[in-house]
């Protein structure tokens, strides 16, 4: 080959290299267009769904695409459920289940997949897909859906199992796993479907352990009193509690301060002793103090030369715990970085941070220790810079224990006031005396910026009590009211805003919300709120009727 044949040969190859980089270069990927937004879907199933005379111990559905299972063991129901749990395999298109029992005979499976089922890329779900099939002659086709609430609020329990029963003793839910369920969606809506006709004990459960049993102490629960007849797609509704644990104890216990201990029990208290068992208390006068709920005991007490307290509590005889509490120091302690302040007396008010006081309220001082002695002369009210007359009233809160006092006073509208003390006006138990004095500025409103309410109430029982609570959206109580009969609730004084209006229906008189208990057959006691939310307005009325039922 002479040279030009060469050299051109060479250009060919260098030709071919250079498209050959050029190509690679300029690959790009195809432009696929809109994501893909479409769940998988079933295109056939072994056996079929919808079979009667299953006796396979396994079935295989093909979707048609690739597909993933997501978190099976949660998501994936089977009513009525197994003993042992199904084994799941994906495998490309399909899902595989394969049973490790015998299924019982002449019944209806209902397998809903929850939000198992997605493709394999976009993980767009295939929700609530169910898979049916029966080991008898037919599938049965009855149901049963309501809704589930919870019973103190009326709000919805996502997640609650609804349980059918076709054993109906009041134990059944504690050992037996159910015959039919389903779980609460979002809103508190259930349907349990494929059930055979018959009549059944029905009981929800938030499964704390998911184990299908009523075990646990703080499971959320609801019942009926009675059985249901299911002859079609029928009904039912239910209203969820939690039990009144049984068991008293003792949650949280330490020494605040100098003289005083503070007890914190899991429930209310009906009957409760307390017993120092170590010497140095021989003189000591003791003060309890129970807050509003009685679940919480502020101790104090005085004249002790022990270092440290054993404490014996009991209720109604029975001992609940002992408890061990080392004494604080009357003067302070400093030392390892820590300061253990000198105990003194405070005074506060429980006016809002605005300062501004309503014209239907009074004001209270709030001593930190109880108070055993002051002197009225050294409090002083000015209304616009000019002394006025008042009236001071102790507010005793349990016990004799005083810690506030009450300035009651006919309030003017649009006012400037200024409340004073001088030092050492107060005593306390362990006889310190306020070391300052002090003084608060607040003001009151016009009567415009207030409105008014009017609510005329029909009941429908002239033996049960009720109890009426205004509060605002967020559920904190403004005003409580307790009556029989027709009544009309009237409330002066109200801050522009949107209110709430909940009726408890108190039928044991004790002016309070109970739950229920289930082997009791004990149902919570009902609550209903006014449809509507109640917008007050600046000098604005609002008169509405309300028939209860």
């Amino acid at each position: 080959m002479n040279s030009s044949a060469k050299i051109c040969g060479i250009c060919a190859i260098n030709w071919v290299i250079i498209f050959l980089i050029s190509s690679c270069a300029n690959v790009v990927a195809p432009t696929g267009g809109s994501k893909d937004i479409i769940p998988p879907k079933m295109v056939k199933a072994f056996p079929d769904t919808f079979a009667t005379h299953f006796s396979e111990d396994k079935i295989k559905i093909l979707f048609d695409e690739f597909i993933q299972l997501q978190d099976a063991y949660s998501q994936v129901i089977i009513s009525p459920p197994t003993e042992k749990k199904p084994e799941f395999q994906v495998k490309g298109k399909s899902i595989v289940i394969h049973f490790n029992e015998k299924l019982k005979e002449n019944t209806t499976y209902n397998i809903n997949f929850g939000k198992s089922v997605a493709d394999l890329h976009e993980a767009n779900i295939f929700e609530n897909f169910q898979y049916i099939f029966s080991t008898g002659d037919y599938i049965d086709s009855l149901s049963l859906s309501g809704k589930c609430v919870v019973a103190k609020d009326l709000k919805p329990e996502k997640g609650t199992l609804v349980m059918l029963y076709n054993t109906l003793e009041d134990s059944v839910p504690v050992k037996q796993i159910p015959l039919y369920f389903s779980t609460c969606n979002d809103s508190g809506v259930f349907k349990i479907s494929n059930v055979k006709a018959g009549s059944y004990k029905i009981f929800a459960l938030k499964d704390a352990n998911s184990n299908y049993l009523f075990d646990q102490p703080n499971e959320i629960i609801g019942f009926k009193d009675q059985p249901i007849a299911i002859s079609g797609k029928d009904t039912a509704s239910l209203r969820l509690f939690e039990e009144e644990t049984s068991k008293q104890y003792i949650k949280k216990s330490y020494s605040q301060h100098y003289g005083k201990v503070i007890i914190i029990f899991n429930k209310p208290v009906v009957d409760c002793k307390t017993e120092v068992l170590n010497p140095g208390f021989e003189n000591a006068k003791f003060y309890p103090e129970w807050l509003s709920q009685k679940d919480t005991l502020l101790l104090w007490f005085d004249k002790f030369s022990a270092d440290s307290m054993k404490l014996k509590i009991t209720e109604a005889g029975k001992i609940i715990d002992t408890l061990n509490f080392g004494m604080k120091s009357r003067e302070g302690i400093k030392g390892k970085g820590m300061f253990d302040k000198k105990l003194r007396l405070f005074v506060n008010t429980d006016l809002h941070s605005d300062r501004v006081l309503d014209l239907n309220s009074n004001i209270s001082l709030t001593l930190s220790n109880p108070l055993s002695d002051w002197l009225p002369d050294s409090i002083k009210l000015l209304e616009d810079s000019i002394p006025v007359k008042y009236k001071i009233i102790p507010d005793s809160a349990s016990n004799s224990i005083l810690h506030n006092l009450k300035i009651v006073y006919t309030w003017k509208e649009k006012k400037i006031y200024k409340l004073e003390w001088a030092k050492n006006t107060f005593t306390d138990i362990f006889g310190i005396k306020n070391d300052t004095s002090g003084f608060v500025n607040f003001n009151t409103k016009a009567l415009r910026d207030y409105g008014t309410m009017k609510i005329h109430i029909k009941s429908p029982s002239s033996t049960t009590q009720f109890v009426a609570l205004l509060m605002d959206d967020k559920e904190n109580v403004y005003r409580k009211t307790v009556f029989e009969n027709d009544t009309t609730l009237s409330y002066e004084f109200l801050n522009p805003g949107a209110y709430k209006l909940k009726i408890i229906f108190d039928s044991n008189k004790n002016g309070k919300w109970d739950t229920g208990n289930y082997f009791k057959h004990i149902q919570p006691e009902k609550v209903i709120y006014y449809p509507d939310l109640l917008t007050v307005r600046h000098a604005w009325d609002i008169e509405a009727d309300w028939l209860l039922k």
